[in-house]
Parts: structure tokens; sequence; C-alpha cells
């Protein structure tokens, strides 16, 4: 595969798998137990490995508790247990604002830095996400929050994570589900999982998605029109993320994606480790209604006034105006939201 032809990648071409893992109760187990068992990644069998852990096809901080593979053995668990780590950390701010409950259930929550007091907490069972920005204001520390005129938006700064362990990470999931007879062809990438330096600029695509999908999905495809190599696409809340697989000489394909789909690559070094990265995303609260060019405009119209009608002060006036009736709007609107909510008739359970 050569490094400096331009594939166009087609998102239409249709994968050979799609998987759902959502936090249900339904078990789906991939790969078999024997006899003798046997590790897709290492290649070993029963006795000389054990597999007594549950090896999640997708991550449990992702809340999968419905997909599983008998088909790994606990060193090598252990090993992408480190991998799925970075992948959580990279998708801190999607595990919050999804409300998709973890693998073991519970509140999920983010605090970028120990002992400052500014964290996100989502509450799945309430439907209910808590930002605290701390007494600082908005506009300081790991945690903001920013108004507009379509709802909100949050930032944070993510935990440190290797690029490298994130594509790691996804190819590995790709490793649980391709039926076995192709494995032979991936060998290069089983052991660039397993931690050989093999690709020295691990690349992959993050694009954010118009809406949040409330779990963990996954499709995979096999080189084709469309698509240069095997790719894995791993979709959770308003993320999606995609990894194109290099052939055996590590060189990975060019890629052109069409021009309606923004899409950020990630390449970096393989040893390279990411310490302060902001990710942001747009919240609309149940409720909310726009704010009007005339609301701000009236807003902005008396704060000019109690200003002693100063000159040069129209574009400070307008913004102060659109944050402040937005925030107005948001009380409002969560006001009027919990109010229907309340009165809304309950289901006979």
């Amino acid at each position: 595969m050569s490094s400096n032809k331009r594939h166009v990648v087609d998102p239409r071409a249709e994968p050979f798998a799609r998987l759902l893992a959502a936090p249900v109760s339904h078990r789906e187990e991939l790969g078999s137990k024997g006899p003798p068992r046997w590790c897709r990644f290492c290649e070993r069998f029963a006795p000389e490995v054990t597999f007594k852990k549950e090896a999640h096809v997708l991550p449990s901080a992702l809340g999968n508790r419905s997909l599983f593979s008998l088909e790994e053995c606990d060193e090598c668990n252990w090993r992408g247990s480190k991998l799925e780590t970075d992948l959580a950390g990279f998708l801190s701010l999607a595990r919050v604002t999804s409300m998709v409950p973890p693998g073991r259930g519970g509140p999920i929550k983010h605090k970028p830095w120990s002992g400052i007091d500014r964290w996100m907490e989502a509450m799945p069972n309430d439907r209910r996400l808590t930002v605290r920005v701390g007494a600082g204001g908005d506009d300081d520390g790991p945690v903001r929050v920013t108004l507009h005129r379509d709802g909100m938006r949050l930032s944070t700064l993510v935990p440190s994570y290797r690029p490298a362990n994130v594509a790691r990470a996804l190819a590995r999931m790709l490793l649980f589900v391709v039926p076995r007879e192709e494995l032979p062809a991936l060998h290069h990438i089983l052991q660039w999982v397993r931690g050989a330096d093999l690709w020295r600029y691990p690349r992959y695509h993050v694009a954010r998605m118009p809406g949040t999908l409330p779990a963990a999905g996954l499709t995979l495809h096999r080189p084709g029109p469309g698509m240069p190599s095997y790719c894995v696409n791993l979709y959770f809340g308003h993320v999606a993320l995609s990894c194109f697989l290099p052939d055996a000489s590590f060189e990975g394909p060019m890629l052109e994606f069409p021009a309606s789909e923004p899409v950020d690559t990630y390449e970096y070094p393989a040893d390279f480790v990411v310490r302060s990265e902001w990710v942001s995303v747009d919240v609309v609260p149940g409720g909310f209604v726009r704010a009007s060019d005339e609301e701000i405009a009236v807003a902005a119209y008396y704060r000019w006034l109690e200003g002693g009608r100063r000159d040069g002060t129209a574009l400070d006036d307008w913004l102060w105006s659109q944050e402040e009736v937005t925030r107005r709007k948001l009380v409002a609107g969560q006001a009027e939201f919990r109010r229907r909510s309340a009165e809304a008739p309950q289901e006979d359970g």
C-alpha cells in the first residue's frame, strides 16, 4: 500500500459487522470455549494461559454489559485494559454527556485536576448533568461553561493519554470480531496491539456527530471499494472515531474524506503523550428557547443606558446581553421543563 496515493473514503461502504453494546442484561459471547481454549491475541492455549476474566469487546467504561469475547486470555486482557484506559480518557467528555451508565452502573464523574473543585457528574438514571465550575467563574479552571445563543458549550481538559493506545484500542475491537481465518493477514496488527513498536506514527480520525448516541456502536470494514484497508469505526456519545489499519509495511493509507463530513486527524509519534487537551460539546437543555435578535438588542440598549450612553460600547453591550438573555432563557427553560415533567402522566408499572 503506497503512502503517496490518496484514497477517497466512501462513508456508504457496507461494513462486514455492526455491533451495539448497550448497558442491558442481554449477553452475547463471541468465539469459542474450545476445547482447548485459545487466545486469538497471543495464540496460546489453556492451560498455558488462563481465562478467568471477562473480556469486553467494547470497553466497560463505555457502558458495555452485553458484548464479550471467549478468546482473550487473562494476560492479554490485562494488556488491553491499559489501552482502554487511554481510550476512556480521550472520551471523558463524551462519557459524561452521553449519559451511558458505565459497566458497573452508578454516576459518571469527570474531575480533571485533583484538589480543584471543578468537575462534571452525570446521573444516567435521573438524566441529570451537574457541572461545577467553582468560585473562579466560567472562564477559569479545567471545566468551563460558555453560553451562546443556541444553548451552552461545555469545555474541559481531558486526562493525559497516549494517542497510539487509542489507535490500538480501536484495532483491538476489530481483532475480537474478525473471523479466525482472517487473523493471519492481520498478524502484524496483532503484534502491534500487544505492544510491538511497529507503527511509528499511528493515525486515527475524529468526527463530531450532530446528535448524541446513548450507547457504544461499532462498524467494521474489510478492504474494498471506498475502503482502502481494514477500518474500525466507533460511535459513542457525540463522537465518531475511525482507524484505518495499515498493511505489514505500516505505511498507512493517505485518505481523502468527503467535504461534507469534517474530520480531525490525530497523528503523533508512537511514544507521544498528550498532557493538556481541551475538548468541547454544545448542549441544548430541555425547555430552552433560542434568544432572538430583538431580545438581545433591547437588553443591549438598556445596558447602554445604564452605562451612561458611552460611545464605542456597542459590541461589548451586545455580547454581554447575548449571554445574559441566554442565561435567563436557560433558567426559564429548565423550570418549564421540570414543571412539564412533574405534570406528565406516569406510566403504570
